[in-house]
């Protein structure tokens, strides 16, 4: 390795390298992933062959050079020519440098590579001559990132255009190719739409004409008495004595609400734990099935959550809502995606002490942050942290049902190592051309990223999703990433009931919104003892408010309603179980019905317009304003 190489052997080594190179692009351009099993689908293995990266890729640490780890720390190239529109001449010859710099980089990481690879061929070690092939398309992809910008700079294109180009097509996104007009000064395109909406309006024509005819021979029928009762007596012999029920046209494939009996009550019961993943160091996926093998016991849509309590310290129930990421398309388990937080006590518990074979207390199905499809041919899914477990139960189902219309994908992370379910959505964007992953977040130390280095932004919304203000979007994630993101669509011109919200928790709220904390007794001792006025002025004693009464039709309980008093506090005082999670009026759970009397709720987010017109109330902010209060539980 310390002789100097003669320049011919330097070319045979540099030809055989590039050789080896083309060889190893060409055969991993060509493979393809099936599914394993049943978790496959969901969880597939990591792909062998990595995507190609674009002008942004960093050199990977395994065939860094002494002082490399601090030169990959820098800004990516991409990240630099982005934000270069109309860079000066210094500038531009910095980004010159820059992208000469990745080439004669890559030169001697191709050869040591191809040395790699024949030496560990020739003595049989192929595992590390695969992980040979591997530095060699890294290498190779940032010879290519480096020539693709000096190319389009010597073009005079500008170097924020170069960067988006590159992002455009590894989401494979295509540029709207104009049409030459075809006749009268229309085009193609505008001649069928024209010819279709002609039909269309023919068909309705039609149909309104069916119709009255329809209502004309009705109106008739009803002025023959006779002819009536024989048409009535016919429906009733054909019935045996009941009532025959009009024939459902609806096709097969239409995906309705569940319906969960006439009082919409969620199944409640036991699940048990099957099987647990590892998603990243601090994320964990636990599959529940039925205990007895068979299918759920409950139905469910895209997006809804489930409650799952556990018990902790004792007799110390406590309750959580976690989202179902699963696709409704599998019947026989349901998944929950939990973080494991450090104040969390439910997730802390289910991280450390549920196990495969657990039995999980769960009530289910809650929520309407739902989409099936019906009605749109495409969704802007923006999801940021564990909050992509509602978007991912979507993107399943979508994916499952084969659903033609686009999808963008648009996560956000802390980091490359909190990236949950990487694997799956490469694997999911080569099997669906209609599916479009972008990933936006830093990169993590001994990770490998050629994706977007940051937040979630407008430049990147718009460089990223073609006609954005007319898409239905459907984001989920962190309040404030929500609210960022909110302000960046809004900017767009995407109308506020495009944009679909999801948060549970008190987190869910502006911190501002909230009513403030009462202070606790040693505060109070303090501010006494400070406050020698305070303390020895007698205080007037408000005159107490006489409590009202609830009673619990259904439960057939009654208790007192002190002044302040929830109506889900006095329920489970007297042991009447009404579901709740959140208690901050947000995520509907505890939603019942009141029969009589009034109440005041501070907060209603978790009810519709509907739920308001058919009388439910929260029971978590419901205090009675009326002597006496009938609660359907």
């Amino acid at each position: 390795m310390g002789r100097a190489m003669s320049p011919t052997q330097f070319q045979r080594r540099a030809v055989a390298g590039i050789s080896v190179a083309a060889l190893v692009l060409t055969l991993g351009a060509g493979r393809a992933q099936d599914s394993g099993g049943d978790h496959t689908s969901h969880h597939p293995p990591p792909a062998e062959a990595a995507q190609s990266p674009g002008p942004s890729a960093p050199p990977p640490s395994g065939s860094a050079e002494p002082g490399e780890m601090h030169r990959s720390q820098q800004r990516g190239l991409a990240s630099s020519m982005i934000g270069a529109s109309e860079p000066a001449a210094e500038e531009l010859r910095a980004l010159h440098e820059k992208a000469q710099s990745w080439i004669t980089r890559s030169l001697p990481a191709i050869l040591a590579a191809a040395d790699d690879i024949a030496a560990s061929t020739a003595r049989g070690d192929y595992t590390s001559a695969r992980a040979s092939a591997g530095a060699l398309r890294e290498a190779t992809a940032r010879l290519e990132s480096g020539l693709s910008a000096h190319i389009g700079m010597a073009q005079g294109r500008a170097p924020r255009d170069i960067a988006l180009a590159w992002y455009r097509s590894e989401m494979q996104l295509q540029g709207a190719q104009p049409e030459a007009p075809a006749l009268f000064g229309f085009t193609v395109r505008h001649l069928s739409l024209m010819a279709v909406l002609t039909l269309v309006l023919a068909g309705l024509l039609l149909i309104q004409l069916l119709r009255a005819r329809r209502a004309a021979a009705l109106i008739a029928l009803a002025r023959m008495p006779s002819v009536a009762q024989e048409a009535t007596t016919a429906v009733s012999v054909a019935g045996l004595g009941e009532s025959v029920a009009p024939a459902d046209d609806r096709s097969s494939d239409t995906i309705l609400p569940p319906r969960l009996g006439g009082s919409r009550a969620p199944w409640r019961g036991e699940l048990r734990v099957i099987q647990i993943f590892d998603e990243t160091p601090s994320i964990k996926t636990f599959r529940l099935a039925e205990p007895s093998g068979g299918p759920l016991p409950f139905d469910y849509l895209p997006g809804q959550f489930m409650q799952v309590t556990v018990t902790l310290g004792g007799d110390n129930a406590v309750r959580r809502a976690y989202t179902i990421a699963s696709s409704p398309t599998h019947s026989a388990f349901v998944e929950l995606t939990i973080k494991n937080e450090q104040q969390g006590q439910v997730s802390r518990h289910l991280h450390e002490n549920v196990h495969v074979g657990s039995l999980l207390t769960c009530s289910a199905p809650y929520g309407d942050f739902t989409f099936t499809g019906l009605d749109e041919d495409c969704v802007v899914l923006i999801g940021g942290g564990v909050g992509a477990t509602p978007l991912m139960s979507v993107l399943r189902f979508l994916t499952d049902r084969a659903w033609p219309g686009e999808i963008y994908f648009i996560y956000g992370a802390r980091g490359t190592d909190e990236f949950v379910f990487r694997d799956e959505l490469e694997f999911l964007q080569r099997r669906h051309t209609n599916l479009h992953v972008l990933g936006a977040m830093p990169r993590s130390p001994h990770t490998s990223w050629f994706g977007w280095e940051g937040a979630i932004t407008r430049e990147l919304l718009a460089a990223t999703v073609p006609d954005i203000a007319n898409k239905r979007i459907h984001m989920c994630g962190p309040p404030a990433m929500m609210r960022a993101v909110t302000d960046a669509l809004t900017s767009l011109g995407v109308p506020p009931g495009k944009i679909h919200t999801e948060a549970f928790g008190p987190a869910a709220r502006d911190p501002a919104d909230l009513a403030p904390a009462r202070p606790s007794p040693a505060e109070v001792a303090a501010i006494s003892l400070t406050s020698p006025k305070a303390a020895s002025k007698p205080r007037a004693k408000a005159p107490k408010a006489a409590p009202a009464t609830v009673s619990f039709l259904r439960s057939g309980r009654s208790t007192a309603l002190d002044s302040g008093m929830t109506v889900l506090a006095a329920a489970e005082a007297s042991g009447v179980e009404i579901p709740s999670s959140c208690r901050v009026g947000i995520c509907g759970v505890c939603k019942v019905r009141l029969v009589e009397g009034k109440v005041q709720m501070d907060v209603t987010d978790g009810l519709s317009d509907t739920d308001a017109a058919e009388g439910l109330v929260l029971a978590c902010q419901a205090k009675a304003t009326t002597p006496h209060l009938a609660i359907d539980a």
